[in-house]
């Protein structure tokens, strides 16, 4: 997954313009599958969801003025 995701942030990189910024969450740090998971290892939690949406509203946040 590591390399996919260095893959995924080099490719936004890349994409992105001032016209059309793109952003590149890394849902990565602090993420525990033991938690953030169900039993499936496949679906989020209701923790892993709201980790998932508090990554998404802090890189949101970041781009505001």
């Amino acid at each position: 997954i590591d390399d996919f995701a260095g893959q995924l942030q080099s490719l936004v990189e890349r994409k992105t313009t001032p016209q059309s910024p793109i952003h590149f969450v890394d849902h990565r740090p602090g993420w525990d599958k033991s938690i953030h998971l169900h039993p499936d290892n496949l679906h989020p939690s209701n923790a892993g969801m709201q980790k998932l949406a508090d990554n998404f509203l802090a890189a949101f946040e970041a781009t505001q003025p």
